[in-house]
C-alpha cells in the first residue's frame, strides 16, 4: 500500500478536519457523509489528504457499520441494484 493511503497520514491534516477524518477513517458513517457533502468546498490539497478515509472505506471488512447492516439487508430481502451503463451525469 502507498504511504499516502495509510490512516496515520491523517495526523498531518489541519485540526479543523483532522478529528472528522480520523473518525471517518475508523468507520463513522456520519463523518464520512459529512466529508462527502463538504468536499466541494475543500481545496484540492486537503482532498488529497483525505484519500486514506476513502481508501479504508472501500474495504467493507474495515467498516463497522457494514457488519451491522448486512443482516438487516438480508432479512428485509433487499437486493442492491447495479447500474450497467454510464448515465452521462
Amino acid at each position: 500500500m502507498h504511504p499516502a493511503l495509510d490512516l496515520n497520514s491523517l495526523a498531518a491534516l489541519p485540526s479543523l478536519v483532522k478529528g472528522i477524518a480520523q473518525r471517518a477513517g475508523n468507520g463513522s458513517l456520519d463523518d464520512v457523509m459529512f466529508l462527502e457533502v463538504s468536499r466541494k468546498d475543500m481545496p484540492v490539497d486537503l482532498l488529497i489528504g483525505l484519500l486514506p478515509v476513502y481508501y479504508v472505506n472501500l474495504n467493507p471488512a474495515a467498516m463497522s457499520w457494514v457488519a451491522a447492516w448486512r443482516p438487516l439487508r438480508r432479512k428485509a430481502g433487499w437486493i442492491p441494484r447495479v447500474s450497467t451503463g454510464y448515465s452521462g451525469c
